[in-house]
């Protein structure tokens, strides 16, 4: 399965929780893991999470992933959050 990645722009509320649904649920029962990192406009991670999905709904990461940015990213600042798939399980066809 090819990785996949997005890129979004924080905003209070966590409003780009249906960018990030949206981005995952095709990927379907192929994903293994989702990382997410914060980055400044210079480009510069300041910080990362990754999720491994396991038996999880993508759904449910993908809300979590949205509540993690919303928190992480503050006050509003010049901030890009980048979503990227991680490989695809063994033995799907």
């Amino acid at each position: 399965m090819p990785g996949g990645v997005l890129v979004v722009s924080p905003s209070r509320g966590g409003s780009c929780r249906e960018a990030v649904r949206a981005f995952l649920n095709p990927m379907g029962r192929s994903v293994q893991a989702v990382e997410a990192k914060l980055a400044k406009a210079d480009g510069v991670v300041f910080t990362s999470e990754l999720w491994t999905v396991g038996t999880c709904e993508l759904s449910r990461i993908a809300e979590e992933i949205a509540m993690w940015i919303a928190a992480e990213s503050g006050e509003p600042r010049d901030l890009e959050a980048v979503i990227m798939i991680r490989g695809g399980r063994t033995g799907d066809s």
